[in-house]
């Protein structure tokens, strides 16, 4: 998968990072049931934009896994992959290990680069200052009765700063839209099992 990022946060759509050096993820399965599409709420500009920054690194607190996510629905798989992008904007200002490892497979490929990602940051001490990822639009459809889902989601990337500990600016994240496709598979709840971009 290619990344969007800037030298360390670079949990980025569209550019390639250091650590993306594995191999390109398998395509998607072809879903062979019908799709059941539910929304977020669309922004009025679904525009690239440029992320709204605290003076200081933010202090929000770790999102929580919501009840829905832990349902083995269609509603349930895209609440769950929701969740794994409010995960990715947190550790994107909040850079520590393990969070995201919990989410998904051991054979995720993809999810290993944003995880090194993570731990790069972490051990450099750098970080945003604003979430970097919106979901303008997402929808999920269930497989193989409900063992395996696949869940599309448009994404904007905010154009915004990366900080070291110092408060130094050390890179900048480019405004940028893509389409993710994330594979979930069902073992005792939901895990990511592969994140592809796709055209």
């Amino acid at each position: 998968m290619r990344l969007i990022t800037a030298t360390a946060v670079g949990l980025a759509l569209l550019t390639t990072t250091a650590c993306s050096s594995a191999p390109q993820p398998a395509a998607p399965p072809t879903p062979t049931d019908s799709v059941s599409a539910t929304s977020a709420a669309p922004p009025e500009d679904t525009a690239p934009e440029t992320a709204t920054e605290t003076a200081s690194p933010p202090t929000d607190a770790l999102p929580e896994l919501p009840d829905e996510a832990k349902e083995q629905t269609e509603a349930g798989a895209e609440a769950f992959v929701l969740h794994y992008v409010e995960i990715i904007n947190f550790t994107g200002m909040s850079p520590q290990e393990g969070l995201l490892e919990e989410l998904a497979t051991d054979t995720c490929s993809s999810c290993g680069n944003y995880e090194d990602t993570v731990v790069y940051s972490a051990q450099d001490g750098q970080a945003l200052r604003a979430r970097m990822w919106r979901v303008s639009d997402s929808n999920a459809l269930l497989l193989e009765a409900g063992a395996s889902a696949i869940v599309r989601a448009s994404i904007d990337q905010a154009a915004q700063p990366v900080y070291d500990g110092s408060g130094d600016v050390v890179s900048e994240l480019n405004a940028e839209s893509a389409s993710l496709a994330f594979s979930l598979v069902w073992d005792q709840g939901w895990l990511i099992d592969e994140i592809q971009v796709e055209a």
